[in-house]
């Protein structure tokens, strides 16, 4: 599955972190980590948020599931190894809204099924933002940890 067992390059490691800034500076209050040393996909599961390049390109999002998916990963017909991902652009969105995504759908593995989340996820990100991502065209594949509320 994927390439990402070494660590990341000093680009990507500046995206990433840029990429955890732009969460944590709509959120001061949680605490935002990203690891230097890229996840192995088979530890990302539905409701992480995770960045990484796709062919190169830096992207982010948040890992769904689908009846096809029920881990957020499927083989094709084709036998590719795929990730169902919504991609986020998190200076896009507003503290209320990055607040009531990571408040209701960030690690909940309920909520974050292609069949519950897609009405609520097309409103914040548009239905065009959900993608299906091929894991050899992906590297450096990245779980962002943001604290939770204890409530």
């Amino acid at each position: 599955m994927g390439k990402g067992y070494r660590s990341l390059s000093e680009k990507e490691t500046e995206e990433v972190k840029a990429f955890r800034d732009q969460i944590h500076d709509i959120l001061p209050e949680k605490d935002v980590q990203t690891p230097t040393f890229p996840s192995s996909p088979e530890a990302v599961k539905p409701g992480d948020f995770i960045s990484f390049f796709y062919n190169g390109a830096f992207r982010s999002g948040l890992v769904v599931k689908s009846k096809k998916a029920p881990s957020g990963f499927f083989r094709s017909l084709s036998n590719n190894n795929l990730i169902n991902v919504y991609t986020l652009d998190p200076s896009s969105f507003t503290r209320d809204t990055l607040q009531v995504i990571i408040s209701n759908l960030y690690r909940n593995r309920v909520a974050c099924t292609y069949k519950y989340s897609t009405r609520i996820l097309s409103f914040f990100f548009g239905s065009n933002n959900f993608r299906t991502f091929n894991l050899n065209n992906m590297s450096s594949i990245t779980q962002v940890m943001i604290t939770l509320d204890e409530s």
